[in-house]
């Protein structure tokens, strides 16, 4: 149960299941057994998404220092008995969490996004009880809070 409800609090979950066709132009890498595989894939937002652009005033870039910054991760077991679902996880990429993720029969993505901003608000000492929870329902809905 505690398992369950870790993954539901960490992640949002969706129905369709991920296949490589969804991550083109990705890299995908693939262990082999007898029964199965396990998908790793990997892609760059910003080759996935013409459209996608940086915003460095928040430290939102696709490269730093020469290594890409952008990169996206996804993983799928075959070998266990898929649950038919998408496990989104929305902050930095964990490699060990993926393994047990795709290990209870989940596919997980880890998508690349604008997220280190949330350190840049709520500078006041002591931080007001409801500054952080008013920032990301805002970043959330679009809305002044």
């Amino acid at each position: 149960m505690k398992q369950r409800l870790f993954i539901v609090l960490a992640a949002v979950i969706i129905g369709p299941q991920l296949t490589q066709a969804d991550l083109a132009g990705g890299e995908a890498s693939t262990v082999v057994n007898s029964t199965g595989q396990v998908y790793r894939f990997t892609a760059r937002a910003s080759e996935l998404d013409a459209a996608a652009r940086e915003h460095p005033e928040i430290g939102f870039v696709f490269e730093k220092d020469g290594k890409p910054q952008d990169v996206q991760h996804a993983i799928v077991d075959t070998r266990v008995e898929s649950r038919g679902q998408l496990v989104i996880w929305l902050m930095g990429h964990n490699g060990e969490l993926f393994k047990r993720l795709s290990g209870y029969g989940l596919h997980a993505i880890e998508p690349h996004y604008a997220r280190n901003w949330f350190s840049l608000v709520c500078q006041e000492q002591p931080v007001g009880e409801t500054c952080r929870g008013n920032v990301r329902l805002e970043a959330a809905t679009g809305e002044d809070y």
